[in-house]
């Protein structure tokens, strides 16, 4: 893993000295993933009140994780994992676009190539980031100091946020673990 600076930082490192919810985002361009940073604005000092650190997982490379970060107010680390090597390591899959854009178009769904050309020209515009793998699906995790996954949700779909108090009750649990 990267942070910001490019310095290499083991994972593992967030939860040692108190409990980690670590946050697999999507991608930096996934409207989805804009959601979840507003609610995890929201949330973040609940989860740091109940004692864990939070650290968000990305796909692209620490200047784009930076820039996040600053644009939209995301109050955690971000590292960066570009080969998705952690997202691997911690079982989150590549979803179906029945999982990505239920929501979408009838031609997006059916991945017509003009119209993911269209979209694509219509993101930068909007000065969207850049999308890494479109089809990652993200997931949360609390892991203990003893390095246990006290709590793995994986989503199911783009917008299957897993419920803050669920989240809070994994990590008071977690501190017990220690």
């Amino acid at each position: 893993m990267l942070d910001y600076s490019g310095r290499i930082i083991n994972l593992r490192d967030s939860w040692k000295d108190r409990p980690a919810l670590l946050v697999f985002w999507r991608h930096y361009g996934c409207g989805c993933g804009l959601e979840r940073g507003k609610r995890l604005q929201q949330e973040y000092n609940d989860f740091v009140r109940a004692g864990a650190g939070v650290v968000v997982v990305g796909q692209g490379e620490p200047e784009r994780a930076k820039a996040y970060a600053e644009k939209y107010g995301i109050p955690c680390t971000i590292l960066s994992d570009p080969r998705r090597e952690a997202y691997e390591a911690y079982g989150l899959l590549e979803g179906r676009p029945s999982q990505i854009l239920y929501d979408a178009p009838e031609n997006l769904v059916r991945c017509d190539y003009d119209a993911g050309v269209r979209l694509a020209s219509t993101r930068r515009e909007a000065g969207r980031p850049l999308v890494d793998s479109p089809w990652q699906l993200p997931g949360e995790f609390v892991i203990s100091t003893s390095g246990i996954v006290n709590l793995a949700y994986r989503y199911q779909y783009c917008e299957d946020f897993p419920n803050p108090l669920v989240l809070l009750a994994s990590i008071k649990d977690a501190l017990n673990q220690t």
